[in-house]
């Protein structure tokens, strides 16, 4: 009797034990997978903020990319009507596409944007005219054909208006990387100011 007691307290024992050790070792376990839970959370909470940060930077860059187009999205019109509104100018025509050639000998294949005004009365030399080419070449062309109108005009109006005559100058064509502009007007050298603080 006493053995058989013996021989179940030592089963017993046994039991115990292990019981004790798998209880460990799932404890073990649930804390290596919590702690691998844990890791991969912060992983992908790094790479979620790494992302925001991401699409942050590329939308101020975008943005950055739209304002810097649209500042450099000025026409030859937008130009004209802002030095226009700066400088005095007589009662002005504009000179239509379709009779800029009548003008101005400048082929229209090779402009991107142009504008052009002269003293609608005729009497008065002022005259604006504007013209963004679509390269370094053309631009070249245009200048040379602004600065022979300037001269023909300053000898039209030696033999037609005198008191006109001082509107003349050094100033008369003005060229800012491929635009190019003909200025005549009571201050020259503040349009060409203007027009070359415009233009691209």
């Amino acid at each position: 009797m006493k053995r058989s007691l013996k021989l179940i307290a030592a089963v017993l024992a046994v039991v115990s034990m292990l019981s004790l050790a798998a209880c460990s070792s799932g404890e073990s376990n649930s804390s290596a997978s919590s702690a691998a839970d844990s890791s991969a959370a912060d992983s992908s909470a790094a790479e979620s903020s790494a992302e925001g940060e991401s699409s942050a930077a590329e939308d101020e860059s975008s943005a950055e990319d739209v304002s810097s187009e649209e500042e450099s999205a000025l026409t030859a019109t937008d130009i004209a009507q802002s030095i226009m509104a700066e400088v005095e100018f007589p009662s002005m025509a504009e000179i239509k596409e379709d009779r800029i050639n009548d003008y101005y000998d400048i082929d229209l294949a090779n402009v991107d944007s142009c504008i052009s005004y002269i003293c609608g009365s005729g009497a008065r030399a002022d005259e604006l005219a504007i013209f963004m080419m679509k390269s370094a070449e053309a631009a070249d062309a245009a200048e040379k054909v602004l600065n022979d109108r300037a001269a023909n005009q300053k000898e039209t109006f030696e033999n037609y208006n005198l008191d006109e005559v001082y509107k003349f100058d050094d100033n008369n064509v003005a060229r800012k990387g491929n635009s190019v502009a003909i200025i005549i007007t009571t201050d020259n050298k503040k349009v060409k100011s203007l027009f070359e603080s415009y233009a691209q």
